[in-house]
C-alpha cells in the first residue's frame, strides 16, 4: 500500500506544473483578450468623437485631431488602463487619429514588451494593430 501512495505523489508532482501552466495560461489569455477589447473600444470611441465633433471656426482638421488625441492617449500611455504588461504602445506612431475628408481613421499600434514573460515572443506576435474606420455623416 505504501508504494501506491508514493506513486500517486510522484504522478502529482509530474502533472501539477503542467496543470498550473494551463490554468495561468487561460487566465493570462483572458487578460490579453480584455486588453485587446479595451483598445478596440478606445479606437471606436476616438473615431466616433472625431466623426461627430465639428472643428471650431478657423480650426483645421489636423488641429482638431490633435485636440482630441489626449483624451485617449497621453504621455505615452492609454488613458484607459490595460491589465497585462506583455504589450506596450509602439515606439513609433502608437496612436494615430487621422481625418481625410469624410473619413476618420484611428490606428493603435502595440508592440511586445521584451521584458515580459520568457518565450512570449515564440507564442505571441511581436506587434499588432487595431484599425478603426468611420465615415462622418452630416445628414439631419
Amino acid at each position: 500500500m505504501k508504494k501506491q501512495k508514493g506513486q500517486a505523489l510522484i504522478e502529482f508532482a509530474l502533472v501539477f506544473p503542467f496543470f498550473l501552466l494551463l490554468v495561468f495560461g487561460i487566465i493570462y489569455s483572458g487578460m490579453l483578450f480584455y486588453d485587446y477589447s479595451t483598445l478596440s473600444n478606445v479606437a471606436r470611441s476616438a473615431a466616433r468623437e472625431r466623426a461627430i465633433t465639428q472643428p471650431a471656426s478657423g480650426e483645421t482638421s489636423a488641429a482638431l485631431d490633435a485636440r482630441i488625441t489626449p483624451y485617449y492617449f497621453k504621455n505615452g500611455k492609454f488613458v484607459h488602463g490595460l491589465v497585462t504588461s506583455l504589450y506596450r504602445p509602439a515606439s513609433a506612431n502608437p496612436f494615430i487619429l487621422k481625418t481625410t475628408g469624410d473619413d476618420v481613421l484611428v490606428t493603435i499600434n502595440m508592440e511586445l514588451d521584451p521584458s515580459g514573460i520568457v518565450f512570449s515572443d515564440v507564442i505571441l506576435p511581436n506587434n499588432y494593430s487595431i484599425i478603426y474606420h468611420m465615415r462622418k455623416d452630416y445628414t439631419d
